[in-house]
């Protein structure tokens, strides 16, 4: 506009368009009112590693914002941990009670207007039965606290979907007059059902530290792994089976929410019984025991033989080999390399770390280091009785094949293919070693059940029972001491995949994968089945829970 200027302009374009007197003496105009922004919205959008989620549980939750309801009644928001929301209504009548409903909220409470899965805006919802209020109202009735436990994804990447799920909760708890508690997960992490996160904080810290009344408290949800063609009445296969797993693994009681609801009665209600149940394949603690005939070696025969250079070298040169160990990522590869191999004196080197002709020289070149330095400081064997000496005999000096330690060579995982184990044949024959493939097996979904565990049983101990170590999880153990070279397998806690990016790793496995046979030049390929076995009590607990 020619009356005006923006700041930063330049001279010349000033001189360009002169003010008149009584427009430069003019005061400035006031500067614009500051943009409101819903408290909701003011929260952190950056959604912390799970370690520090895992660590801040415990913490105070922080100071809530009120926000004012479509009705007038207050809806505060807070973040109790900084991957949880929770949002109250009318908090000052929310008083602990033993007596405890709880309920998912999308397809259980309401549900979208339309045919799209996923709400589009704040006023995409109906209830999902007209006799849902009517049943809320006579649940706070009787005494009970009401929960609604949701997932929530998205809610720290776009803003959209953080507005309607505050449009939604404002619209369709606050007409009805009942106080509640929601707490919403919005991370990949040990809040997000089925895993008992927030189970645990409402009873831990939200609840005054009240007993549950497990006999007369109950979740209900619609997740409950139902198949269309099995259950009359259905409109589709669920989409998941998360809200049961949730509720085993909490001792709730569960309903469906035609179960709840709507009084029904027979097969709506009885999910069909899943082919993975880690409760059933764990029915008992079963201690770490090696299968016998996958290693080589034992721990008392090599204890034994360390008071005996030769008994000691003697025993190594008979029981040498390079074993390369296949699988799935979850099969239990590098739980079977600590837990077993590491303390028969195997070096363990990881199959991941680097392309294998990479590996191949890492471990050459270990080998030649650890032998040199044998040579250098391992004493000569003594010297036989005079009596027996020669006088034409010589003491020959220790060769490196009779001063080195064992070559026991462990590599975890890696060779999908005949032209990735090329290298590690081609190293065990310079190496004048045998060569042994051990594949391990395990179904889909105890695959994918063990990668979440390896994940998220470390931070729910801490979280759960600090008294635990961090070895309570079941795919996760032995030291690292007495490893290879850098190419060692970490024992640092991963982070949890998406579960599309889980499933996206164990097709491109499969897409990768051959089968190893002994043309290839193995001297033998062996293959066992996953058994799930247990170093403590505390790891036989969290593997048998519901983690995906």
């Amino acid at each position: 506009m020619a009356g005006s200027s923006l700041p930063g302009a330049s001279a010349k374009r000033k001189a360009a368009s002169p003010l008149a007197d009584h427009e430069r003496s003019a005061p400035p105009p006031p500067p614009p009112a500051a943009k409101k922004i819903h408290p909701f919205f003011a929260m952190a959008k950056t959604a912390p590693p799970a370690a520090a989620a895992a660590a801040a549980a415990a913490a105070a939750a922080s100071t809530p914002s009120p926000l004012p309801s479509s009705s007038g009644a207050p809806i505060t928001w807070s973040q109790p941990v900084p991957t949880v929301y929770m949002a109250t209504y009318r908090a000052s009548e929310l008083q602990p009670s033993a007596k405890v409903a709880a309920f998912d909220m999308d397809g259980t409470l309401i549900t979208t207007k339309g045919a799209f899965s996923f709400a589009r805006s704040a006023d995409d919802w109906r209830w999902l039965t007209p006799k849902v209020p009517a049943a809320l109202q006579r649940c706070h009735a009787d005494g009970f606290r009401i929960l609604i436990l949701t997932n929530q994804k998205n809610l720290f990447e776009r803003d959209h979907v953080r507005r309607v799920l505050v449009g939604r909760v404002e619209q369709f708890m606050a007409p009805l007059g009942v106080p509640f508690l929601l707490l919403a997960a919005a991370a990949d992490d040990l809040y997000r059902k089925p895993c008992a996160g927030l189970w645990h904080l409402f009873t831990r810290t939200l609840n005054g530290s009240l007993a549950i009344d497990y006999g007369a408290s109950f979740y209900v949800g619609d997740a409950a792994g139902r198949l269309r063609r099995h259950t009359p009445g259905l409109r589709g296969d669920d989409h998941s089976a998360a809200d049961l797993r949730f509720a085993e693994n909490t001792g709730l009681r569960f309903y469906t929410p035609e179960g709840y609801f709507l009084q029904h009665t027979g097969p709506i209600a009885t999910p069909p019984v899943p082919s993975f149940h880690p409760p059933t394949l764990a029915p008992a603690f079963v201690p770490p025991d090696c299968p016998p005939g996958l290693l080589i070696g034992s721990t008392d025969a090599d204890a034994r033989a360390d008071g005996d250079a030769h008994a000691r070298t003697a025993s190594a040169v008979a029981a040498e080999e390079l074993l390369l160990v296949c699988g799935s990522p979850g099969s239990g590869k590098t739980t079977f390399a600590q837990r077993h191999a590491l303390p028969r004196g195997y070096r363990l080197y990881d199959g991941h770390a680097a392309p294998a002709a990479r590996v191949a020289a890492a471990i050459r070149a270990d080998l030649e280091a650890t032998a040199a330095t044998a040579a250098r400081t391992d004493p000569p064997p003594p010297p036989p009785p005079p009596s027996t000496v020669s006088p034409s005999s010589t003491q020959e000096p220790p060769s490196i094949a009779t001063a080195r330690p064992p070559r026991r060579i462990l590599i975890d995982g890696g060779g999908l293919s005949p032209a990735e184990r090329r290298p590690y044949i081609d190293l065990a024959r310079a190496l004048d070693l045998p060569c042994r493939c051990l594949v391990l097996t395990a179904s889909a979904a105890i695959r994918e059940h063990n990668l979440v565990v390896r994940a998220l049983a470390p931070a729910w101990h801490r979280l759960v029972e600090p008294e635990a170590s961090d070895t309570a999880d079941p795919t996760v153990s032995g030291s690292g001491e007495q490893q290879g070279s850098v190419l060692a397998p970490s024992t640092a806690t991963p982070t949890l995949l998406p579960v599309r990016q889980r499933r996206q790793l164990a097709r491109d496995f499969e897409a990768a994968w051959t089968m190893p046979t002994p043309a290839e030049g193995f001297t033998a390929v062996q293959t066992v089945a996953f058994a799930p076995q247990f170093e403590s009590d505390a790891a036989w607990r969290a593997w048998r829970r519901w983690w995906c």
